[in-house]
């Protein structure tokens, strides 16, 4: 069997989709997946120079040098999935070729663009129509669809009227790097992001639906109390209507009297294990996750998390999370900060907890179902 697999989401900064992706088939070498079937990754502006062996990747030519997403997936990925004699094309990331007439695997991380669509982070018109109206019709015709948690397969089925036996739950999971890191290990890492002790931790795109306003409103509150506390926040900010991140922190630094919030647009990926270790608790205050990996990592590294119990976010931490009822609420916040300072115990049971829970999430196990939907849905292909 050939499998084909839309790549594009490897290349460049690797974000959500294209980390996702790339466990997927990291899982499936360990597996000896490659020997079994053929698979080959298309790629749109460059070959990913981590894939693992036995994989095979494509460059889909430009024409006349011009680089699209939207042309690569709605015109270049089906002509050449055809030309590969692809049985069955996975696309990873919301969006698939109309034009393709094959067996057709899509993966839905969410639908927060259809269900909670003020909360989205619409980039342009080009989003819109890819997202409302592609990503819905990829959805009618895909043989399956996966879905990271139980929550969204409820969206999935209640928005787009799949059927149930079309949808199949995959969760995600922390990958092995995350892990309890040494204080020590932890601290020498965090100061080269400026961190000197304590500190909380966000990382993440800077969304509206993520609260952040609310939670530095709330650190500012706390600060003056605890002298050595800090507040890491690591991503960029994409706000809709924009927020000014920056002169937010600004005006609450000359508040405090110190620079006890740092803002940087983006963490290195092997820098993350250990600022979350090293973290008093990592701060996720989302109203809408299709599953929430950054809080779930977290808890693999032994930190508390702060979250909310909305959407699919208790799915992903259990009872092992502080969970704040009404993340608009900035004194709600500052309770649940000032409790993980303050209550040794409720911390200590949160961090022995987190392992525990991030231990039920398994990559390889996930790279198993994926796998497994991909041979059944091309076993049923026209």
């Amino acid at each position: 069997m050939t499998i084909g697999i839309d790549g594009h989401d490897l290349e460049g900064r690797r974000t959500g989709v294209g980390q996702y992706l790339m466990a997927i088939l990291r899982a499936w070498a360990r597996a000896g997946v490659p020997t079994q079937e053929r698979i080959v990754v298309f790629a749109k502006d460059h070959v990913p120079e981590d894939l693992p062996t036995g994989i095979t990747a494509r460059l889909l030519a430009k024409p006349f040098g011009y680089s699209s997403t939207a042309l690569f997936i709605q015109a270049l990925l089906p002509r050449a999935a055809k030309r590969a004699g692809v049985d069955i094309l996975w696309c990873p990331g919301y969006v698939a070729p109309l034009r393709w007439r094959g067996a057709l695997v899509l993966t839905l991380h969410d639908i927060v663009y259809e269900t909670r669509p003020e909360l989205f982070n619409w980039r342009g018109p080009q989003d819109f129509f890819l997202l409302k109206f592609v990503s819905r019709a990829a959805a009618q015709r895909a043989a399956r669809i996966l879905v990271p948690s139980q929550f969204t397969a409820n969206e999935v089925r209640r928005l787009y009227r799949v059927p149930e036996h079309r949808i199949a739950v995959t969760p995600e999971a922390a990958d092995s790097a995350f892990r309890p890191i040494s204080k020590n290990d932890a601290l020498t890492v965090a100061a080269r992001y400026g961190i000197r002790e304590s500190y909380f931790f966000f990382v993440g795109s800077l969304f509206t639906r993520r609260r952040i306003p609310e939670c530095l409103q709330a650190f500012g509150a706390i600060a003056r109390d605890f002298p050595r506390q800090q507040f890491l926040i690591a991503g960029g900010n994409y706000t809709r209507p924009h927020v000014d991140i920056h002169h937010i922190i600004m005006r609450l630094n000359a508040a405090i009297g110190r620079p006890a919030i740092i803002s940087v647009p983006y963490a290195a990926q092997e820098d993350l294990p250990s600022l979350m270790s090293g973290a008093t608790a990592v701060i996720w205050l989302s109203e809408y996750e299709g599953f929430g990996l950054p809080p779930l990592e977290s808890l693999a590294c032994g930190t508390p998390v702060i979250t909310t119990a909305s959407t699919s976010l208790p799915e992903t931490v259990g009872d092992c999370a502080l969970f704040v009822r009404d993340p608009s609420n900035v004194t709600m916040i500052e309770e649940a900060m000032r409790a993980l300072l303050s209550d040794e115990q409720l911390s200590s049971r949160l961090s022995s907890c987190g392992p525990r829970q991030a231990a039920r999430f398994s990559w390889d196990r996930c790279g198993e179902q994926t796998i497994e939907v991909l041979r059944q849905a091309a076993e049923k292909r026209p």
